[in-house]
């Protein structure tokens, strides 16, 4: 849920410069700014995180307050706290009819963007794989087929949803795409078991 800051801020910015943000959240650098030291904080845990000990705790907890205060106080603004990363998420959950646990299809999302946006996806797959985070589609209960189907439709769910401009809105997911995607999940987490 801190992860995705990254997307987000590179979709923010790809909607600042195609004059595509939202009229009533116009982008905001202090928000973006202040987002990040949040999500460094995380990233600079991970193992914390991971071995989920008292610092851990504290630091994921701390950012996950944050983050709920910050959507309220910044005038229910989620464009510096996500995009792509939960949009991948909300198009699985469409196109499967199934409920997901929340990281999973996030953070499998923060690499979709990444990847789309060419910015960081190896550094963001090697923080999620630290994390402990699977999110190979077997580890929530779906297959790849059902990754690509969403994410070949994601451009108009993401329209006919009402969602903010983002990364979606221009790339052009192919096979090719997925096939990457894939391939650099299976690096990182290995075959799926069976």
């Amino acid at each position: 849920e801190v992860l995705c800051y990254h997307t987000a801020h590179a979709d923010w910015r790809l909607a600042h410069d195609r004059g595509r943000t939202p009229p009533k959240w116009p982008y905001d650098q202090r928000l973006v700014d202040a987002a990040r030291a949040v999500m460094d904080r995380v990233l600079a845990g991970l193992d914390d995180i991971h071995a989920v000990n008292e610092a851990g705790i504290r630091t994921l907890m701390n950012a996950n307050r944050w983050g709920g205060a910050t959507f309220h106080n910044a005038g229910w603004n989620p464009c510096h706290i996500e995009g792509t990363d939960h949009f991948v998420f909300y198009a699985l959950e469409y196109f499967t009819g199934r409920k997901f646990l929340h990281g999973q299809p996030v953070c499998l999302g923060i690499v979709v963007g990444s990847m789309l946006h060419d910015h960081g996806a190896d550094t963001m797959l090697a923080a999620i794989r630290r994390a402990g985070v699977d999110i190979r589609p077997e580890a929530m209960g779906i297959g790849w087929d059902d990754v690509a189907r969403a994410l070949a439709h994601a451009k108009d769910f993401v329209r006919e949803a009402g969602l903010w401009y983002s990364i979606l809105d221009e790339a052009e997911i192919t096979p090719a795409f997925v096939d990457d995607l894939r391939g650099r999940i299976a690096a990182a987490w290995g075959p799926w078991p069976g």
